[in-house]
């Protein structure tokens, strides 16, 4: 288990040590450190890296690997504010530049508790549309509301992780909530975390088994998100929805409706123009051909 805290928490009861389970194997996701530095990566120029990427291409068209090859040009950036400004608390949490259109809609969009998909390209700050929703239930209320992050893949849960904790907020309590975690683990996130990141297949068979032990949890959530929401089809994505109904029907029996956050690499919401929780009034935040983000000629 990884936890993230403004201020670390004790580990739970019986732990030898941060890389040691309360049974004492050793962990397979250490408690993060994130009170060290990385030396900085040494990026090559941009003349450089489009020299690599011209003489790759040639190397692909010239054996007949490559069949086409198309270039955009340069288009400049969009930049927007958001509705209501953030409370000083979270303020830092916001990019030095600012937030690109597309995040500032999606965050007034879930702001407004409407549940909204975010469809944008590779590397677009997606993941910052809901960081800040997240951070905002944790700082305002008089107790911080919870939220329940789901990602297909472990690796994943655990990038998020490390970012959510590099946001600095204070109150914030996360916790990685996957089949790598003890018995004692997961009753330490049941009575600490207001931020939980798991996956579906431990959300069916870990988590809404037991709402009742999760009743606090649920009570107090207010941001649920789905990452990846384009590889949810077919009999999958058909499970994983049936599996969301029946999380809202959970939540409802304690008082709370949850607002959603899908995210998706794909910018053609032809694909995913679904309302995937049945909640009206559902936003989209999609720009499949005219980004917000600057990109250079390609």
């Amino acid at each position: 288990m990884a936890v993230v805290d403004g201020a670390e928490p004790a580990p739970p009861a019986g732990t030898d040590g941060p890389d040691q389970r309360p049974d004492g194997r050793a962990r397979r996701h250490p408690i993060v450190d994130l009170t060290g530095s990385e030396p900085a990566l040494a990026l090559p120029h941009p003349d450089d890296r489009q020299a690599s990427i011209d003489a790759v291409l040639e190397t692909l068209a010239a054996d007949g690997r490559l069949v086409h090859v198309e270039r955009q040009p340069a288009r400049p950036a969009r930049r927007a504010e958001l509705a209501r400004p953030l409370p000083a608390a979270i303020a830092h949490c916001l990019p030095p530049g600012g937030l690109w259109s597309h995040q500032a809609r999606a965050i007034d969009l879930v702001r407004d508790g409407r549940s909204v998909v975010v469809a944008t390209g590779t590397a677009s700050g997606k993941s910052l549309c809901y960081q800040i929703p997240i951070a905002e239930s944790v700082v305002t209320g008089l107790r911080a509301g919870t939220s329940l992050l789901l990602f297909p893949t472990k690796a994943l849960a655990q990038d998020q992780l490390r970012a959510l904790g590099q946001l600095g907020v204070p109150g914030l309590v996360a916790t990685a909530y996957d089949g790598d975690a003890s018995q004692q683990e997961r009753a330490w996130a049941r009575a600490n975390a207001n931020v939980v990141l798991t996956n579906p297949e431990m959300l069916h068979h870990g988590l809404l088994p037991y709402h009742a032990k999760w009743g606090t949890f649920l009570k107090r959530l207010d941001v649920v998100v789905v990452d990846e929401l384009h590889v949810l089809r077919g009999v999958f994505g058909t499970h994983v929805g049936h599996l969301l109904r029946r999380l809202r029907r959970i939540c409802a029996r304690y008082g709370s409706d949850p607002t959603f956050v899908f995210e998706s690499d794909c910018s053609n919401l032809s694909e995913i123009q679904i309302n995937p929780v049945d909640q009206p009034g559902y936003g989209t935040v999609t720009f499949p051909a005219n980004t917000t983000v600057p990109a250079c000629g390609t």
